[in-house]
């Protein structure tokens, strides 16, 4: 911290700047320089920073900095005015430079002693309910019991992650899920046309196609390595298109090739994005930083000497990562045409872009830097294949299988187990909660067990983004386009367009091919399609005329869209199907429909903790790491850890029974 020390030395020139203009240092100096300096500190100029900047790497944007400064130079112009008034009062000596002598003092162990405060409760904040898992604190239920270690309820990638790295670490471990098909959004479904005498059958995936970090040391390849399903899963590159009012740009592969595109695209921002693509390559790398110390899951340094010299070594990233993403595009002056493309992948985590922070945006991008992936076979492979990695570890799923409440100890001190819907009781030590967090606080029961340190996050959370999609089995050779297509046309909502069939021909018969396409609906806009939004299987609703028409021309639209660049889509239609807010809620059993995760009160993404005030219970999914399959499988990584600490850095395994 000498840099500090640097810093309230500082005024030493000023006294010399002071006497060479041939003005007397005394004791109207004192309070003029001391006044100056407080100024500065009103200003939020503080003048220490000016000397200690250098240790702190680029990292003056961190409020601890500023915060260590403000207090120093206040100190210092506090010391000079009291030194001077006690100099005009012709106080002795002591009371004119004691008062230095204490502020020298503060300047060197104050700094030290405030940094390990203020980043100790930064790392609290992260993980604010640290109670000793129950795997832990008791025995292990024997073999031979009825008692689970661990019950998840939900079968999304969060929860079937979870379930598999607990199962695979020895844990006793069941997955309860309502629906007939483990995946959560991330699962394949079958349609079947006739076109002639001909049955066909095609297949769909439910939402999920495009999937981050299945390059080399991403989260989605170590997790996949980890529980030895490499072999198992192939994978296939997704290339994108942007077409915005029938201008068709397709996105080259590689980082470099991507920079010097946009740069051809937009020339008046040559040098801004050059800049800030620069500093978001450098800000994603950043962000995966510790995961090779954290078993392959980055995330948040678990202690001080670590944050400090993760700070150190990533001043770009602590700067930038929580500010919003349109502050950094204001940084390096873009246009509004190339800030819109950047912005063309928000839509994988919110119907607003201008919500998103640099740490929510730069995935996104990196989608452009490392590519995203479709499973062979579909999306729904990646799910069984964690399901089925939890079988051989004798881990259960019961699919079909809705949870009524999850059963608290009296005063929430623990975790009693589940009831299901079908009248059974599970008994468990632990319970993660992938589901639907909105839904957490009916489920936790009985109320009055509930604490209010729980009780309140839950009860503000808000339903997010929704979505309409359509999905068409089309007669025809697959059209020669990249397999994701943003389209676009100026005063209509923007629509997605999947080809499957570019990079996998399992998904429709020979001579025939699948059209996916998607268009998001915010959360108000998702309201207006319930007319009960308790109810989860409206079927009055679902089978009234108004809704089907409603459906009609929600697609006819998407569709007519979608024929601006494939010719004649409407007449080679075998199959149709369209999936509204009322069928991702009935699936997938969110509020609303919301496919990503939740809100809080300012309208903007919720974060769970992964441990809640209830010992025992943690959260999984979109409400605890945010929308997506790589951040989902995180947050699942991150509750099987909370539950088993050292299960991802040390791979920590239960004692055999």
């Amino acid at each position: 911290m000498g840099a500090f020390v640097r810093g309230t030395l500082l005024f030493l020139p000023l006294v010399l700047l002071w006497r060479l203009a041939g003005a007397p240092w005394d004791s109207g100096s004192a309070v003029v320089v001391g006044l100056a300096m407080l100024a500065g500190v009103a200003l939020r100029r503080p003048w220490t920073a000016w000397g200690s900047a250098s240790d702190w790497n680029g990292m003056t944007a961190d409020p601890l900095f500023l915060q260590i400064n403000q207090m120093l130079s206040a100190l210092w112009g506090g010391v000079l005015v009291a030194s001077g008034i006690a100099w005009a009062l012709g106080g002795s000596p002591v009371w004119r430079w004691a008062p230095s002598l204490v502020a020298g003092v503060s300047s060197v162990l104050l700094p030290p002693w405030w940094v390990r405060r203020q980043l100790a409760q930064r790392i609290a904040q992260a993980d604010p309910n640290p109670w000793a898992s129950p795997l832990e604190a008791a025995p292990a239920a024997p073999a031979s019991s009825a008692a689970y270690d661990v019950a998840v309820v939900g079968a999304g990638l969060g929860g079937l992650t979870a379930a598999a790295l607990l199962a695979r670490a020895g844990a006793r471990v069941a997955v309860f899920e309502q629906h007939d098909k483990p995946g959560g959004f991330c699962h394949c479904w079958e349609g079947v046309a006739v076109d002639g005498t001909q049955r066909l059958e095609f297949r769909f995936d439910g939402g999920v196609h495009d999937i981050s970090g299945v390059f080399e040391g991403g989260t989605v390849a170590n997790l996949v390595g980890r529980l030895d399903l490499h072999e198992v899963l192939s994978w296939h590159r997704l290339d994108h298109a942007f077409v915005d009012d029938g201008r068709r740009w397709d996105v080259p592969r590689g980082w470099d090739a991507f920079t010097e595109a946009l740069v051809q695209r937009f020339p008046g921002d040559a040098a801004g994005l050059r800049t800030l693509l620069a500093d978001v390559h450098t800000i994603f790398a950043a962000m995966y930083a510790t995961a090779p110390a954290r078993g392959g899951v980055p995330g948040l340094p678990a202690s001080v000497s670590a944050l400090k010299d993760y700070a150190r070594a990533n001043p770009l990233a602590v700067r930038w990562m929580p500010q919003p993403f349109e502050v950094l595009l204001d940084h390096h002056r873009l246009s509004a045409e190339a800030r819109a493309l950047l912005r063309g992948l928000a839509g994988y985590v919110t119907h607003d872009p201008s919500l998103l922070t640099v740490a929510q945006q730069v995935p996104l991008l990196g989608y452009f830097l490392h590519g995203g992936h479709y499973p062979a076979g579909g999306s729904g492979a990646l799910s069984q294949a964690l399901a089925d990695s939890l079988a051989l570890d004798g881990g259960e799923l019961h699919l079909g299988c809705a949870v009524q409440a999850v059963r608290l100890a009296p005063q929430g001190a623990g975790i009693e187990g589940l009831s299901l819907a079908d009248g059974r009781r599970i008994d468990a030590r632990a319970v993660v909660l992938a589901g639907d967090a909105i839904a957490a606080g009916r489920l936790l029961q009985p109320a009055e067990a509930v604490p209010p340190a729980l009780r309140a996050p839950l009860g503000s959370l808000q339903p997010a983004t929704s979505m309409f999609s359509v999905h068409l089995g089309v007669r025809g050779a697959v059209p020669a386009l990249p397999p994701v297509v943003h389209l676009h046309r100026r005063g209509e909502p923007g629509v997605e367009m999947v080809l499957p069939g570019v990079v996998d021909a399992s998904a429709a018969p020979a001579g025939y091919y699948t059209v996916e396409l998607m268009r998001l609906v915010g959360p108000d806009e998702a309201r207006g399609w319930f007319d009960d939004p308790a109810s989860t299987d409206p079927r009055a609703q679902r089978e009234s005329d108004a809704y089907q028409q409603r459906k009609a021309r929600e697609a006819d639209a998407m569709i007519e869209l979608a024929q601006t660049l494939i010719p004649g889509l409407r007449e080679a239609i075998v199959f149709r199907r369209e999936a509204s807010p009322l069928t991702f809620r009935r699936y997938g059993f969110s509020t609303m429909g919301s496919i990503y995760g939740v809100l809080g009160a300012d309208g903007r993404a919720a974060r769970l903790p992964r441990r809640s005030p209830v010992p025992g219970l943690v959260f999984a999914g979109s409400a605890a790491a945010g929308a997506g399959v790589e951040p989902a499988m995180m947050s699942g990584a991150e509750a099987a850890d909370a539950l088993l600490p050292g299960l991802l850095a040390a791979g920590r395994r239960l004692p055999a029974r």
